[in-house]
């Protein structure tokens, strides 16, 4: 069982080690690809090479978020992702990710809503561009699977006994929802709750269980309340040191 257990442990380095070694490798082809498609994009082109170079792009785009979603996860599993401990302000940055994806909304006659507690103190200490790939990982999914209604972010505080001061994040949408017993295995690597979904709306599985693995960094947890048909509510919570004094809203 010893035996067992350390080729299983030295299998799972090896894995993970090539894993990043071949994230590496391809992001660097593909930025060169991504980076001409960008300049042919500003030369004199017909509509129909426009319209190739605009899915090629999408194409490109799109298997580069898969790579860093792979890089992100390695280095999760292998112990390598360090978290930053920087101020930032939290209501900025929800605002931020919420603005990012306005379009993606609108073209689907959506409704953005942040819905912000005033008492919520905003500057907190932590790693903003983690809180902002959770964030938006959240966003992107309420949107992707709600066709027609509402996604709302929320940002309030969260009574804890592990911090004196915790940040609770909501994302709700009126989307398609999930079945109860298809939930606890949404946090899992590749996992989805129809292999026809990957078809009809793209995606890999990764982005849950990373954003899971990155808030448990954080020292917070992550979870889902669903209803099928009716909508979900994605939240997770964050350990949030305050760093500066409370600001009034406008």
């Amino acid at each position: 069982l010893k035996d067992g257990l350390r080729e299983a442990e030295h299998a799972n380095t090896v894995k993970s080690q090539f894993l990043a070694m071949m994230s590496h490798e391809i992001r660097t082809p593909l930025n060169a690809i991504l980076g001409m498609q960008e300049l042919l994009t500003h030369t004199p082109l017909n509509s129909t090479q426009a319209s190739y170079l605009q899915t090629a792009t999408l194409a490109g785009n799109n298997l580069m978020a898969l790579v860093n979603d792979i890089l992100d996860l390695t280095k999760v599993e292998a112990g390598k992702l360090d978290l930053e401990d920087i101020p930032f302000n939290v209501i900025e940055l929800t605002q931020l990710c919420v603005q990012l994806l306005t379009v993606t909304a609108e073209a689907k006659a959506l409704k953005l809503i942040t819905i912000i507690d005033p008492e919520l103190m905003p500057w907190i200490s932590g790693d903003p561009l983690r809180f902002r790939q959770v964030l938006l990982n959240l966003l992107s999914n309420g949107i992707k699977f709600t066709e027609q209604g509402s996604v709302t972010v929320t940002l309030s505080s969260y009574a804890s006994t592990d911090s004196a001061c915790a940040l609770l994040v909501e994302v709700i949408d009126t989307g398609i929802g999930i079945p109860e017993d298809l939930q606890a295995g949404l946090f899992e690597v590749f996992v989805q709750v129809d292999p026809s979904d990957t078809r009809k709306y793209g995606g890999s599985g990764l982005g849950l269980a990373i954003s899971k693995r990155l808030v448990t960094l954080w020292g917070g947890q992550i979870g889902i309340d669903s209803t099928p048909s009716v909508g979900s509510r994605f939240w997770f919570t964050i350990g949030a040191t305050v760093v500066a004094p409370e600001q009034s809203l406008l």
